[in-house]
């Protein structure tokens, strides 16, 4: 194998370490096939790899610096603190209820932002960004910035699915949030289970294809219909880059701060 072969194998490895969020296999192939490059264009990629690998650190150290920890999936559901469990009340059924959880949604993303206030700088977006709802910088890292689409779901402890959407409006032929976002990451939010999955946007786009084979449910709104289809969530998990289990104690902290507008 030639040398510019050896490190365009390299960087294969790496970019596909980095798609499953191993960031530190990433890294280290990555610094490797830069040691040996002579081609520019490997020098760019091998660059490229490590700026992702960087920002991925920063954005993980910050999130696990705000009273969360990291957690594993498991089959068995971890209930969250009763009053949290008040404040974001458990729905029942297979599918989204939209006019019912837009405003839970809300309430989700500003308790989202006081628990990680501490870490990052919070804002909206400037412009109309498809799907983004938050823009997070580190401050340690304020040069670094996060586009955030953010999803809380209510019937993940029942029914142990997510939705992802497909189809916006099928009336009018919109696409759903899972092709048209234009967020570098998915925040995905089950109250219930203290737990937020922390998902690069362009892995629940590999995923679609193999997520073909779970079932596309049409959800019935005012005056259109929105399609999605109900993936298990150990398989959202297997795509996250983090899962997050909050300290319920910290996140009810967060609420009240929130209710208090502080």
């Amino acid at each position: 194998m030639t040398d510019n072969a050896a490190v365009s194998l390299l960087l294969a490895k790496a970019w596909n370490a980095l798609k499953r969020c191993q960031r530190e296999e990433a890294e280290t192939l990555a610094l490797e096939a830069l040691e040996d490059a002579a081609l520019d264009v490997q020098r760019h990629d091998a660059k490229e790899i490590l700026k992702e690998c960087d920002e991925m650190w920063a954005l993980r150290s910050g999130l696990l610096s705000s009273s969360v920890s990291a957690g594993e999936y498991s089959s068995v559901p971890t209930a969250a603190h009763p009053e949290l469990i008040a404040m974001f009340p458990p729905q029942e059924g297979r599918v989204p209820d939209f006019t019912a959880d837009d405003a839970v949604g809300r309430k989700g993303e500003q308790l989202l932002s006081k628990v990680f206030a501490a870490s990052f700088e919070i804002t909206h977006p400037s412009r109309d960004a498809i799907g983004v709802d938050r823009l997070y910088r580190p401050r340690a890292r304020p040069l670094i910035e996060f586009s955030i689409e953010h999803k809380l779901d209510r019937r993940t402890p029942g029914t142990r699915n997510v939705f992802i959407e497909t189809i916006s409006d099928a009336e009018r032929h919109i696409l759903g949030w899972a092709l048209t976002s234009e967020a570098h990451y998915l925040f995905y939010f089950v109250p219930g289970l203290a737990t937020l999955w922390v998902v690069r946007m362009s892995q629940i786009r590999d995923a679609l294809e193999a997520w073909r084979r779970h079932p596309e449910v049409p959800v019935r709104n005012r005056g259109w219909t929105t399609w999605g289809r109900l993936v298990p969530s150990h398989e959202l998990h297997e795509r996250a880059e983090l899962c997050l289990r909050f300290d319920s104690v910290a996140l009810l902290a967060a609420a009240r701060r929130r209710r208090n507008g502080l």
